[in-house]
């Protein structure tokens, strides 16, 4: 095992993990579709827009990434790996919000994101 990850554990995760048939993917829907959607809307769609409209756009993203390391902290006191990974996907969902104008294209992001650690979460254990 490679330890990266070490005391981070998500219930919806274990819980797909253990759930055996076809009602183990209930567990998927708060993971993979209601929280980039509660989280974007708030994060980039509020915060990171009224933080962009009053400072420059190194200030913004910087509180929204201390924002993200506040609200994710178990993920980001246990594992440095963990963090950056946070840490870049934040840049770049501001990035997505900054161009496109729309919040649309960071839960996409955020789904996608979601998505590949239950995959690569699946091939390391």
């Amino acid at each position: 095992m490679h330890r990266w990850s070490k005391g981070v554990s998500n219930y919806d995760v274990v819980s797909f993990r253990t759930t055996p048939g076809l009602e183990r993917y209930l567990f998927l829907a708060p993971l993979v579709v209601l929280a980039p959607l509660f989280e974007e809307t708030i994060y980039r769609g509020y915060l990171y827009r009224a933080f962009r409209n009053s400072y420059p756009l190194f200030a913004s993203v910087a509180v929204i990434i201390a924002w993200t390391a506040n609200t994710h902290w178990r993920q980001y006191s246990t594992s440095w790996v963990a963090a950056f990974d946070l840490s870049v996907l934040t840049v770049v969902q501001c990035y997505l919000r900054e161009k496109s104008g729309a919040v649309w294209d960071s839960i996409v992001c955020h789904l996608v994101f979601n998505v590949s650690l239950l995959f690569v979460g699946h091939v390391f254990r």
